[in-house]
């Protein structure tokens, strides 16, 4: 009995192992290249992300901070009010800032997991700026970027991260 268990959900994984899950970025593939241009042609970018910000709206942005970097670009990454201190253990915490940057000095701004742009203290900085791109989850962004990947079905920026790292075959 039990090897015949065995045997049936060595058969159910192997079969779910071949079955091709959509990815959630099906569909968008010319946004996320646009994206990914961007973030190539830039030298100097900024992230940032909303006030109060939550376990998705830092690791989102350290996870872009870190793969920005390793890629040699100089990066600022920005929240508005300082980061809950149980995030501390997360690579680059301390490159956070709470210092409001002139977004004028960067090639690119990237805004992530955040609805209304006025949530991350620079509304009209980042719609003044010319190379901007909104990376979000929520129903009701406002889509205030250059460049939107708004993606409802996500369950958070850090989703629609991983999956384009893994697109753009960034190692993560």
């Amino acid at each position: 009995m039990e090897q015949n268990m065995q045997t049936k959900l060595s058969a159910a994984s192997t079969s779910f192992a071949k079955t091709k899950i959509p990815s959630l970025l099906s569909g968008h593939e010319s946004t996320v290249q646009e994206i990914v241009e961007r973030l190539r042609r830039s030298e100097r970018v900024l992230i940032a992300a909303h006030e109060h910000p939550d376990g998705d709206a830092i690791g989102s942005s350290l996870a872009l901070l870190h793969a920005l970097s390793m890629q040699g670009k100089q990066v600022t990454t920005y929240i508005p009010d300082a980061a809950p201190e149980y995030l501390q253990f997360l690579p680059g915490f301390d490159r956070l800032t709470t210092t409001k940057p002139n977004v004028a000095d960067y090639d690119l701004v990237v805004v992530l997991d955040c609805t209304k742009l006025f949530r991350a203290h620079l509304e009209a900085e980042v719609r003044a700026h010319p190379n901007t791109i909104v990376i979000d989850h929520h129903h009701d962004n406002d889509e205030g970027g250059t460049v939107n990947l708004v993606l409802t079905r996500a369950a958070a920026v850090a989703q629609i991260l991983t999956e384009m790292f893994r697109m753009t075959e960034v190692d993560i």
